[in-house]
Parts: structure tokens; C-alpha cells; sequence
């Protein structure tokens, strides 16, 4: 343990404007369970010292320096290099376009990173984080182990060179991949130095089996501080993009920065959607939706047909259908799948498609509100499923997939007691014309891959942070 009078203080410069709000949110996400955490506005690390370890402690009091704590007998000097790397202290933001305060977090431990980023490939950060923990409580050093804390030592690279990381739920390519950057850096084959030459350290990064251009480019970016390390292919990157005026070129060869401007902006901009659907009344939302009063006439009215509406969510806007006895479709409005259900529907029903007003959508544009502030965990709207059989016993068994929880294919056909029918399964998923409400988004791959979604990765990946966060 610490001694209590064993406490140093110091502080890093830097230059303003400094956005440590936003540091610390992206340093809390990520976290290394019993190595790190994020408090009272506050990061934490742990240091491991032979069968102890020291405490380090950054906050901000001022606008223009960090301010540390050390505790233990750590190397201060030493420690203060890596805390200066991990908040990007000696950058000066005159260069960039956006007077934003935005940093490129870096890291303290750059194989522990790299390893966390290898885990975060085609999951979400909820998953990646959980896998990181397993992997640092089966393989790391545990230094304490108290109701209150229990504290790690991340394991080096010659302790994960041979071990069966599999046996965790990861993916056979990323357990190789972990093994085989292990090995060369213990073979000093690759080097962490922001002196190395970049160019050398990307190709020895894409000659691993399953490390690509992503993970490369975001271990180049936080383990080697290259300041141009750009993901391109990043989904939020690339929606973020899609959806602003935002030049690339502008960011010259500081497009890290630009890859941080651009997811806090993608969160950011949920975060204001969300809160404006809670101040917002059902008319503002949807403004192109008139309600009935009258039930009975409306239904009457709608005897023959199918009406529909659009609904705006916090990431896009969504097209909702319903007969007189339900919703019977839910789809984002800006995939190619809409004429394809459109299509399905007119088939399955026999009924006119038109725009119109059903009382099912006042009750799910209600219940959708909730859902996404985190307030409503199970949807009553009243369903009108076509499809056959299978496909329906498929969908009810989506219906039975608790909020905040994931499936694989394979664990839902087992389910529904047909172990063998993973592929229909999995085709009937695709099927599926209701979104959110038959939650198809909870269903990933066997070993916690990020399986394809007719919304989008990027959305699938929101609904489940949505939910794990909640």
C-alpha cells in the first residue's frame, strides 16, 4: 500500500484552449480494468512496484496545466514523460482549423493500447473494454484483491506470446494477432518510440494476420503520437464526414486530431439530439404527423390500406407503417432496404400503401423517445408481423433477447431449439421489416464480432451503447 505522506505534486504545462472534459470522457471509455480509471472528474493510474504499486493522479485546476499527484515509489520523472504523451500536453493547437481545445490522447503503456485496440476491432467499446478485462484478469498480475479494489499489473509481452486467448470469446484471427505483436516487440522487432520510422512500423503492423488499416492506423496514432494517423474507414469517421462540410484537407498532415474532432463531434451531436427529443413535444418532432382524436373513424378510414409516416430519431429518421392491428414496419429512411420492404409488404398484405395518420403512431413515437433517453426497456406497441412461420418464431425470439443483452446466431437458433438452422436464422434476422422494436441489433457474432445490420455498423453499434450504458 501507499503511505499517505509519500505524496508529490507537480504540473505540466499546456496550451490553451485545452479541452480536458472531453480527454477524460474518451480516457473513461477505454479504460483498463484495475490499471486505470476515470473519477470526480479525475484520471487515476496505478504504477505496479514489485509486489506493490504507486498512485498517479491527473486533474485540472487551471485552464493552462495539469496538475499530478504521485504517490509510491515510482520513477517521478518517468512518469511525468508518459502522463505528458497520454494528454497530449505539449501540443500547440494554433495549427488546426477548429479552435477546439481537441487533443490526440496518446497512451502510458503503448503495448497495453495496442492490445486494447486489437480487442476493439468490429465491437463496441462496451465489448472491447470487457474483453480487455478478461484478458487482464486471466493473464495479468494481481497486486491487490480487496472487496473495495482490486488492482492489476497489465501482463507483458512475453506473457501473452503463448496463451490460449481464445478461451476468452475472442476470435482465433485477433488471439493471433495479439500473440503475434506480443512477439515482436518482444523480439524488439517492433519498437514503441515516437522517434521510429513510421513507415517501417505500418508495414510490420499489416504483415500480422489481422491487423488492418484501422487498427493500425489508431496503434500509430496513440502508441507512436504519429500525428497523421487517419482511419479512414472508421465508421463514425466516415459518418461524421457524411454529414458536415468538413474538409479533410484542411487538417494537413494532423489528421489524428481530426479523427478526435470528429468522433467527439459524432457523440456530441447524439448527445444534443437526444436532449432536444426530450424538451420536444410529439408535434415538434414529427411535424409531418397529424393525430386522430377519433379512433374508430381512423381505423375506419384505413380499413384498406396500409398508412405511413416518417419519425425522427436521433440518428436518422425512420419510416413507420401500420395496419389496423399494429406497426408492421420500422426502417431508417436512408438504406437501400426501403423499396425492397415496401415491396414485401404490398405483397404480404394486399393493401394500398399510403401516407397517412394511425393512433400506433403516436404510441411509438412516445415509446421511441424513451427508449433513447434510456427510460423505456421494452416496447407494448401493438405488431402487425407478416412473414412465415419460421420467420415469426425467429422474431419472437429476437422479441426474448433482454435489453442491454447480445445473442449470437448460433445461441438464437439454440433457443428456439433448432441448433442447426444458424443460416436461416440468421437470413430470417435480415428479413426482419421492424427495427428497434424486434431488436435484430442485439444479435452479434459467435465470438463478439459486430455483424452486419440493415441500418448500418455505426447504428448497430449506437442501439447497443445506447443500451449497455444504460
Amino acid at each position: 500500500m501507499n503511505s499517505e505522506t509519500d505524496v508529490r505534486n507537480y504540473s505540466i504545462p499546456v496550451h490553451k484552449p485545452y479541452d480536458f472534459k472531453t480527454v477524460l470522457a474518451f480516457l473513461k471509455r477505454h479504460a483498463a480494468y484495475g490499471i486505470e480509471e476515470v473519477k470526480n472528474n479525475t484520471y487515476i493510474r496505478y504504477i505496479p512496484i514489485k509486489n506493490t504499486y504507486g498512485t498517479i493522479t491527473v486533474t485540472m485546476t487551471s485552464p493552462d496545466a495539469l496538475a499530478i499527484t504521485m504517490q509510491g515509489n515510482v520513477n517521478d520523472a518517468c512518469v511525468l514523460k508518459k502522463i505528458n504523451v497520454l494528454f497530449d500536453a505539449d501540443h500547440n493547437p494554433i495549427n488546426l482549423p477548429e479552435n477546439t481545445g481537441v487533443r490526440a490522447v496518446g497512451c502510458f503503456n503503448p503495448f497495453e493500447i495496442s492490445v486494447s485496440i486489437i480487442l476493439g476491432q468490429l465491437v463496441s467499446i462496451k465489448q472491447a473494454t470487457k474483453k480487455l478485462e478478461q484478458l487482464i484478469i486471466a493473464f495479468g498480475n494481481q497486486i491487490e484483491k480487496s472487496p473495495e479494489q482490486n488492482i492489476y499489473a497489465f501482463p507483458e509481452p512475453k506473457d501473452l506470446m503463448n496463451k490460449e486467448i481464445e478461451k476468452l470469446g475472442v476470435t482465433k484471427i485477433k488471439a493471433g494477432a495479439i500473440r503475434e505483436l506480443a512477439k515482436q516487440v518482444d523480439m524488439q522487432k517492433i519498437i514503441f518510440s515516437n522517434q521510429a520510422d513510421i513507415k517501417i512500423v505500418e508495414k510490420a503492423l499489416l504483415s500480422i494476420k489481422g491487423i488492418g488499416h484501422w487498427t493500425t492506423q489508431l496503434i500509430l496514432m496513440r502508441c507512436f503520437q504519429f500525428k497523421d494517423a487517419f482511419p479512414k474507414n472508421d465508421l463514425f469517421i466516415q459518418k461524421a464526414i457524411e454529414n458536415s462540410s468538413i474538409k479533410t484537407s484542411k487538417w494537413g498532415n494532423y489528421r489524428a486530431y481530426l479523427t478526435h474532432f470528429l468522433w467527439n463531434k459524432s457523440y456530441s451531436d447524439n448527445q444534443k439530439t437526444i436532449k432536444s427529443i426530450a424538451m420536444s413535444n410529439d408535434k415538434a418532432i414529427c411535424s409531418n404527423i397529424s393525430f386522430y382524436s377519433d379512433t374508430q373513424t381512423q381505423m375506419h378510414v384505413n380499413k384498406d390500406s396500409l398508412v405511413m409516416t416518417r419519425l425522427k430519431s436521433p440518428f436518422g429518421d425512420l419510416l413507420a407503417g401500420a395496419t389496423l392491428k399494429g406497426i408492421c414496419l420500422l426502417e431508417f429512411t436512408d438504406t437501400n432496404r426501403i423499396e425492397m420492404q415496401l415491396s414485401r409488404l404490398k405483397k404480404d398484405t394486399s393493401l394500398n400503401i399510403i401516407n397517412g395518420e394511425s393512433p400506433f403512431f403516436t404510441l411509438l413515437n412516445q415509446q421511441l423517445q424513451a427508449y433513447f433517453l434510456g427510460t423505456l426497456k421494452h416496447f407494448d406497441v401493438p405488431l402487425d408481423i407478416k412473414g412465415t412461420e419460421f420467420q415469426q418464431q425467429v422474431w419472437r425470439a429476437l422479441q426474448a433477447i433482454p435489453y442491454g443483452e447480445t445473442r449470437s446466431y448460433q445461441a438464437q437458433a439454440i433457443a428456439m431449439n433448432n441448433p442447426k438452422a444458424i443460416r436461416a436464422v440468421a437470413n430470417a434476422n435480415r428479413n426482419n421489416k421492424i427495427s428497434i422494436l424486434i431488436p435484430c441489433h442485439r444479435v452479434i457474432g459467435k465470438n463478439g464480432t459486430m455483424t452486419g445490420y440493415g441500418g448500418g455498423i455505426w447504428r448497430k453499434e449506437f442501439l447497443l451503447n445506447l443500451e449497455l450504458n444504460k
